[in-house]
Parts: C-alpha cells; structure tokens; sequence
C-alpha cells in the first residue's frame, strides 16, 4: 500500500464535493483542522454548503471573492 500525500488527500476531497454536489473546487490544509476552498464563487458557495450540510466542516467567516485572481475562498474548520 502506497501512503498517502496531503496532495493526494487533497485530489481526493476534491473529487468526493464534485461527486457530492457538482462543485469544482481546490481544497487546501491551512493547519490541522482547518482549511480553505478555492474556485468560482458558486462552486466555492456549494461546496461549502456540501461540507457544513454533511456534517464534515463549518465555515469561519462570509465566503470571500478576489477581484484581483477571480475566485472565491471558503475558509473552514473540521465540525
């Protein structure tokens, strides 16, 4: 069994919220239980809506757009 790369966890969070609701989105590990969304603003809005509806994490803050790179950010903590 190969272990698993904190980019590999990543690829596979990322394919389970576009499985789940559709969203595509990069997922980010800030700390140890928190992370960040990034992507469109309505794939940034539905998969923050997957991950806090199924119990998986809860936002910290208002979903941020940059108008500079043209994406949101969802920040998020483990629930």
């Amino acid at each position: 069994m190969t272990p698993a790369t904190l980019p590999s966890v990543a690829r596979e969070i990322e394919a389970q919220i576009l499985k789940g609701c559709g969203a595509t989105v990069e997922w980010f590990f800030r700390s140890g239980d928190a992370y960040t969304l990034i992507g469109s603003s309505d794939a940034v809005r539905a998969a923050a809506s997957f991950c806090v509806s199924n119990g998986l994490a809860k936002l910290t803050e208002e979903i941020h757009y940059d108008d500079e790179t043209e994406e949101a950010y969802g920040y998020l903590v483990a629930a």
